[in-house]
């Protein structure tokens, strides 16, 4: 069965009208009208209803059930298409949220070989466009953050550790002498967050929406430093993890939220199970894995 046949039939599916389908693809009505014809043969059987009311396409039974099929069947050849195009590639592509990355360089550099990553093709990502970019086949393997566990039937993810979110204010700030904050607490401070690329976000719409959505967002960036900066002017506060900060933080006060509001923020990483891995990301792994044994993260 050609490809592109049942790209047009799911399309008419969705679109109901023949010449709405012909007009996306750029082809004439003829066209979508043979290539259904052909899939009717193929499977011996209508797939549209002859008697349409005002050329709006019903679906007979058994097209219903092709339609319902369509989409992952065409999702899976894409992917197919993606894992053959990486693996003529001479690096693997990986994602690394900058924020995780930087923390696990930093932390292992001293007993930890990186050479394996000459053989890789990073890419710089907030978690939730990696996560996407893995989905869609773009990616080989990728680190990723959440606020919940990742689950996904077409993916081997491994959990390696979790931090919890905190509240990060300036020194200057009334609220830095605090020992715990709920979100009630902070619904008119101006908020400085990482923009929607990152989970960060999510987890303050998901406190936001507990309160109504009361708190208001002052600034959002990708940019972390930049972030932290602000908020050490006291131009607003942020929510972060203990990743995100290091010694030279001095200016910023890390302050947990009572026990009713408090999130984890999840490091996993994640890669297709039809994947054959490559001896580069093999590595990768193996250095990950460490990570989870039971001596607080040592090498």
């Amino acid at each position: 069965m050609n490809i592109r046949d049942l790209n047009y039939f799911y399309q008419l599916s969705q679109l109901k009208s023949f010449t709405q389908v012909a007009k996306r693809y750029h082809v004439s009505q003829p066209t979508i009208s043979y290539a259904i014809k052909r899939i009717e043969e193929y499977y011996q059987c209508s797939l549209i209803e002859k008697n349409s009311i005002n050329r709006v396409v019903k679906l007979t039974k058994q097209g219903e059930i092709l339609a319902s099929h369509c989409k992952q069947l065409l999702n899976d050849f894409s992917l197919t298409q993606q894992d053959i195009i990486r693996s003529l590639a001479s690096k693997c592509a990986v994602g690394f949220p900058p924020i995780i990355i930087n923390y696990l360089t930093a932390k292992y550099h001293d007993c930890s070989d990186f050479s394996f990553f000459k053989d890789i093709y990073p890419i710089r990502g907030g978690s939730i466009t990696l996560w996407e970019e893995l989905l869609s086949g773009k990616l080989d393997f990728s680190l990723l953050g959440s606020i919940d566990h990742l689950q996904h039937r077409d993916f081997i993810i491994k959990e390696l550790f979790h931090e919890e979110l905190f509240i990060l204010v300036s020194k200057s700030n009334p609220l830095s002498s605090k020992l715990e904050l709920s979100f009630e607490d902070i619904l008119q401070q101006p908020f400085i967050l990482l923009d929607e690329h990152n989970v960060h976000l999510k987890a303050f719409d998901l406190l936001n929406a507990r309160y109504d959505y009361q708190a208001n967002i002052y600034f959002k960036s990708d940019d972390i430093n930049l972030i932290k900066q602000m908020v050490s002017h006291n131009l607003g506060i942020s929510l972060l993890t203990e990743m995100s900060t290091d010694d030279s933080d001095n200016s910023l006060i890390k302050i947990p939220f009572v026990k009713k509001d408090k999130l984890n923020f999840y490091i996993s990483y994640a890669y297709p199970k039809i994947n054959q891995l490559r001896p580069s990301v093999i590595q990768l792994m193996h250095f990950l894995d460490k990570l989870t044994d039971k001596k607080g993260y040592e090498c």
